[in-house]
């Protein structure tokens, strides 16, 4: 288990991503690490709605949790 302690406010997705960037990082999935690269890229625009992410790449950030 992961545990993040912020004093700034965080958005929930924010945090979802870290974890499971620790958790691919700890488990040295390849995989996982990709699909990271092309969401936190995506996240990091301002324009950026998780509905706006393919199904695969929505199913797989949600399953990690």
């Amino acid at each position: 288990m992961i545990t993040i302690q912020t004093d700034e406010e965080v958005h929930e997705l924010d945090v979802e991503l870290i974890e499971v960037f620790a958790m691919a990082l700890i488990d040295r999935d390849k995989d996982t690490m990709n699909d990271l690269m092309y969401i936190v890229e995506d996240r990091m625009a301002d324009e950026f709605d998780i509905d706006s992410l393919d199904w695969k790449s929505k199913q797989h950030l949600l399953m990690q949790r």
